[in-house]
């Protein structure tokens, strides 16, 4: 495991193994310290810059607008540093928002983004 980071009620968990190629960001991001939050995002970036994943897992049930600009954030530096990296955004069946989030970011970026409910 190269990086973990138990969930909370206003962080979301983070696992991500080389072994397995794989991250999951999975949870709520509510955070409302930045400092916290941006140090969990340049955990994040830096693990994908430095670590040879194939896939990202996306699964979040909610999150803030300061969630959603680290997570722009992260997802630029898969656009630059890791293209072929694959994101798979999971959203509940019932929740149509989360699922035009992940087309949002994916139009934004110009990225394929694999969305998927779970």
């Amino acid at each position: 495991m190269d990086y973990f980071r138990k969930g909370t009620d206003i962080l979301p968990a983070v696992i991500m193994d080389s072994g397995s190629k794989s991250a999951l960001i999975k949870g709520v991001s509510l955070c409302e310290d930045v400092s916290i939050c941006r140090q969990l995002a340049l955990d994040i970036k830096r693990n994908i810059e430095r670590t040879p994943y194939t896939d990202l897992n996306i699964q979040l049930s909610v999150f803030n607008v300061k969630a959603a600009k680290l997570l722009l954030d992260v997802f630029r530096v898969i656009k630059s540093k890791r293209p072929s990296l694959s994101i798979h955004w999971l959203y509940d069946r019932k929740d149509a928002e989360m699922k035009e989030m992940g087309m949002d970011y994916s139009e934004l970026l110009e990225m394929d983004f694999d969305l998927s409910p779970n």
